[in-house]
């Protein structure tokens, strides 16, 4: 009988955790949609807030977990959701200048995740350089897929360099809320 008793417990510890887990998942891929809405129209890159959220989101859900919820993200875009910069959607984003941008967004928020674990929230200079390091990545990939569609002096000069004072000011931003929040459980 408590055999019984502890293995449905367990059953119903389990079940809430893996809605626990959907539920991060989606509300992570939500925050980067509407960080997506947030745009400055700008060309070949427009300006958003989802290098931000990419940050945060590895902060919040470490590496694998938001790695998961971005690919997610990217795939539900690609299918044709709504979700990625000024309300669009499709595969063709996935293979148009903007793509080495969006693949990049896994890896950035693993990236974040790994370095601005749960350890680290308790002092903000590796939150900071987290964040910058995720950021180097987003821009060094974007700029480099860019660099294939307009040529690197263009790249550079409309795709990366108009972004690093942005990515270091959402830098300073994302490690500041993970410090704020290092002493809670999020």
């Amino acid at each position: 009988r408590a055999f019984s008793s502890r293995l449905a417990s367990m059953t119903r510890s389990r079940h809430r955790s893996t809605t626990s887990e959907i539920f991060r998942l989606l509300l992570a891929a939500a925050g980067l949609t509407f960080a997506s809405q947030l745009e400055i129209p700008f060309e070949p890159v427009p300006v958003t807030l989802q290098s931000l959220a990419v940050v945060l989101i590895g902060f919040w859900l470490g590496p694998v977990r938001s790695f998961a919820a971005i690919v997610l993200w990217l795939a539900a875009g690609a299918l044709g959701l709504p979700l990625f910069a000024g309300g669009e959607g499709g595969v063709d984003h996935l293979t148009g200048p903007t793509a080495g941008y969006l693949f990049a967004f896994p890896l950035a928020a693993a990236l974040a995740g790994h370095f601005g674990a749960a350890r680290n929230r308790r002092r903000v200079l590796p939150l900071l350089l987290a964040a910058i390091a995720a950021h180097v990545l987003i821009l060094g990939l974007g700029g480099a897929w860019l660099a294939t569609r307009i040529g690197p002096s263009d790249a550079l000069e409309k795709g990366v360099l108009p972004f690093i004072l942005g990515a270091v000011i959402k830098s300073a931003v994302a490690a500041a809320l993970a410090y704020a929040m290092g002493r809670r459980r999020i």
